[in-house]
């Protein structure tokens, strides 16, 4: 089984990253990672995020052993977390006092952050000082990612990627990347990290897959003391448009040129993307409505560390579960077959994947039975009209006092032909809860001539007469009003 690198980026990664990982010890008799299991947070904040109360793991081994271990999980500053901050405010805006020049319209960040923005704005040195997120911004996340790669290979950003890939025995390895489209360094970053893992893991002889699960702007509209607002659906939506153009562009000549230093001479670092950077995507949006009974508990409305969180880590635990590891990959390769198939210039759809958090089982037999028979009772309503003693009354098929008598049902009568009630009364003898027996009995076994009210008029033609008198009884025959001729 290859193995498995779970990458959690800006604060909602890091707190799916903290469930992943109690999820995981909980499963093990020795509360510790799977070996083919490696994690890594990425954020913007100098220390990693917390979710209080989730509790300690509680394994196995411990259940049988009857221990208690106190204390949170959570992720390890020194081994499992890499800070992507600093105070980047000489780089950005530079030091005439030391002679350090700022980013200026020849550097390459300025292809894809307005620079000027943050080296005129007042509150620059704040901004530019990374330290407790990106607030908001996608292109401090950007700023925070090129001031940390600015020394390329050597970077420790750099460094840390090639060793985390370096860590699994197998060649291949499964990248799960986590995070939302709604902050700052999740939302700028996630295109950037997998790109980055594409073109590091061939230099230590590795091959990535890399899946990707990321969270919409709306599943935050239960987390108290944050407003989901027009800013935050901008992001949200600059963010999948950056994401369906890197999943589409799948020609090597039309790939997107990344560029993360000054030296152009480096192609690992400074190079255009190859294919799709994810084989899939799953996006988490809102919670399904409201269940018709309120009792049950829906897991989402709530705080996004206790609901959305948690879901998607049980999803991402899943995905490192042998048992289903061979559906998974077959699963992605029946969606590279479509993909390439549709394949267009270069071109191909971008292909996304959802996931909930409980089933619904509907009685799909009695919901059919139910529509049939709401269909077999207008049928009958329309074709087999009763007089206002509950009996049939032939004079009125295709007159102006059908039961259901609107105007669109009277138009529809003399535009279109009318099967013939016979059939609809078998029809109301299959499926009807309703219809007196007696009634369709009385339709379906009258014999031809018994139709004569119904087929000719008060003064038919000879023409009509002999149609008529050549009627089979085996056969289905059209009733067409005068007024329709």
């Amino acid at each position: 089984m290859a193995g498995t690198l779970i990458i959690g980026v800006g604060g909602t990664g890091l707190k799916t990253l903290i469930h992943v990982k109690k999820q995981l010890q909980d499963a093990r008799a020795t509360g510790d990672l799977p070996p083919s299991v490696q994690i890594l947070g990425i954020d913007t904040r100098d220390t990693p995020e917390k979710i209080s109360g989730i509790g300690s793991y509680q394994s196995a081994l411990a259940r049988r052993q009857m221990k208690e271990y106190r204390g949170d999980v959570m992720i390890d500053p020194n081994t499992e977390y890499f800070w992507l901050g600093g105070n980047v405010y000489q780089d950005v805006c530079g030091d005439p006092t030391q002679g350090l020049r700022g980013w200026g319209n020849d550097h390459f960040a300025s292809r894809r952050i307005d620079l000027k923005y943050y080296q005129n704005s007042s509150k620059r040195k704040d901004l530019l000082n990374i330290r407790a997120g990106a607030g908001m911004y996608r292109q401090i996340g950007l700023l925070a990612l090129f001031a940390n790669l600015q020394h390329g290979r050597t970077s420790l950003f750099y460094q840390t990627l090639s060793r985390k890939l370096q860590a699994f025995a197998d060649l291949d390895v499964n990248v799960i990347l986590c995070g939302s489209l709604a902050g700052g360094t999740g939302a700028s970053l996630f295109l950037d990290i997998a790109h980055l893992l594409r073109q590091i893991a061939p230099t230590v002889n590795k091959s990535v897959d890399i899946t990707a699960m990321l969270v919409l702007p709306d599943a935050f509209q239960w987390t108290p003391g944050l407003e989901v607002d027009a800013s935050m659906r901008a992001r949200g939506m600059a963010s999948m448009r950056e994401m369906v153009r890197f999943l589409t562009v799948h020609d090597n000549a039309l790939g997107f040129r990344l560029q993360y230093t000054n030296d152009e001479n480096d192609q690992i670092l400074n190079s255009r993307t190859q294919g799709a950077l994810f084989s899939l995507v799953y996006l988490m949006e809102q919670r399904a409505k409201l269940p018709q009974k309120n009792s049950i508990p829906n897991p989402l409305t709530t705080k996004i560390e206790y609901g959305v969180t948690p879901t998607m880590a049980t999803w991402i635990v899943s995905l490192c579960d042998q048992s289903i590891a061979q559906e998974f990959v077959a699963w992605k390769a029946n969606l590279a077959a479509i993909a390439g198939a549709r394949n267009f210039q270069g071109l191909v759809p971008a292909f996304c994947g959802s996931f909930g958090t409980f089933s619904m089982v509907l009685p799909v037999a009695s919901i059919v039975e139910k529509w049939t028979t709401r269909l077999s009772n207008t049928i009958l309503s329309q074709m087999v009209p009763v007089d206002s003693e509950g009996r049939f009354d032939p004079t009125k098929v295709g007159g102006f006092d059908v039961p259901a008598g609107s105007s669109y049902v009277r138009e529809d009568w003399h535009k279109n032909p009318a099967v013939i009630a016979r059939d609809a009364g078998d029809l109301g003898d299959r499926y009807s809860e309703t219809t007196v027996i007696s009634l369709i009995k009385e339709i379906r076994d009258r014999q031809v001539d018994s139709w004569r009210r119904v087929f000719l008029d008060e003064a038919p033609s000879e023409e009509q007469i002999k149609t008529f008198e050549k009627m089979d009884e085996k056969k289905t025959y059209f009733y067409i009003p005068l007024a329709a001729n």
